[in-house]
């Protein structure tokens, strides 16, 4: 437990670090309520008092006008004391977001500590996995796709790699494990193919969502969306793929030792038992995960009542959801088989009993 708490003292902050540049951090000192500006009649009028904690202008006390307070609702409002995120502009300092990093802080220490006391180190392992994971994610994938590389190679490439990391470091170096990652992987390549022929099959073009659009130009105008929409597909599936590979395989294992005697063929009828109860399950969470993203997006398409909604569902965003939903939940379904088969394969008798 003592490891525990000073690796949540290590990590605290580096959270709470501030970024370098033009943002500085500011805690609000008065708030005074303000007319509604003219030219923002949406907004909530604040005229904020703040003082500035660190940079060059640190302890000065400034002036914030509602013209550069967003504010649209009434529990969006400031109060003495709250941290900000102040932007700094020709024309003075604006308020960016609130400063949020404290809290994310403490909401992480927390959950280490829940998941260093229930999983002991396994649990603290499968962390440091996430870590890994997201780090061939920023450092690898992001960064070469970003330099012009097929996204969907660079995303096929990387989630091996997270596979492997994720799977190892969660669950040890055993043989059960190895098959793990070789059924992660074999089905990883069957649902790229899936992907590949849904996506291209609905004239999908990665176009669905607003980030896209961003993408187009700039500095990501060259990069292919089309290949970046097959690659989040795959990326999305590995979270839930090796949940069910390490499963099937561990269940397996357990029968085989619970039942030495049992042929290869029977093993693998009693895994996919289990299997059958996990598919139902699984594919309510990625359906779920993928809808809950997604849901600000959901309720503005449904508001436009002038659109029947054999339109909606034909429109880029809802068929994106709809392939993304299907061709994840497809790869899970024949992870079942796939590790099943390895497990009972690698794991059980190599004759039948008579």
């Amino acid at each position: 437990m003592k490891k525990l708490l000073w690796l949540v003292a290590l990590c605290a902050p580096l959270l709470c670090w501030a970024a370098p540049g033009d943002f500085v951090r500011g805690r609000v000192i008065n708030v005074q309520d303000s007319p509604q500006d003219k030219l923002f009649p949406d907004q909530i009028g604040q005229r904020i008092s703040v003082r500035v904690l660190e940079g060059d202008k640190k302890g000065v006390t400034i002036e914030v006008p509602p013209s550069e307070v967003s504010i649209r609702s009434e529990t969006q409002k400031l109060s003495a004391g709250d941290q900000i995120i102040l932007t700094e502009t020709e024309k003075g300092f604006g308020i960016f977001d609130r400063y949020r990093l404290p809290a994310i802080a403490w909401i992480l220490a927390v959950f280490l500590a829940a998941v260093g006391f229930i999983g002991r180190w396994t649990g603290l392992r499968s962390m440091l996995g996430l870590l890994l994971s997201i780090g061939v994610i920023a450092k690898g994938i992001i960064p070469a796709i970003l330099a012009g590389h097929s996204p969907l190679l660079v995303s096929l490439i990387g989630g091996f790699g997270i596979a492997g990391i994720s799977i190892y470091l969660a669950h040890g170096f055993r043989k059960r494990t190895s098959i793990a990652v070789l059924s992660t992987i074999l089905t990883l390549v069957l649902a790229f193919g899936i992907s590949l022929v849904f996506v291209y099959g609905a004239s999908l073009f990665g176009l669905g969502s607003e980030e896209s659009m961003y993408l187009q130009v700039g500095l990501g105008a060259g990069i292919d969306l089309r290949g970046l929409l097959l690659g989040a597909i795959l990326i999305g599936t590995i979270g839930v793929l090796d949940d069910v590979t390490t499963t099937q395989v561990a269940a397996v294992d357990e029968v085989r030792k619970a039942q030495p005697n049992l042929g290869n063929k029977e093993l693998y009828r009693r895994g996919f038992s289990v299997g059958r109860e996990h598919i139902a399950s699984m594919i309510n969470t990625l359906a779920l995960a993928y809808v809950s993203t997604a849901l600000p997006m959901f309720l503005l398409l449904a508001m436009n009542a002038d659109r029947p909604l054999w339109v909606l569902l034909s429109s880029e965003f809802f068929a994106e959801e709809i392939v993304r939903t299907v061709a994840g939940s497809m790869a899970l379904i024949f992870a079942v088989p796939i590790s099943t088969g390895l497990a009972a394969f690698f794991l059980g008798k190599k004759y039948e009993t008579k």
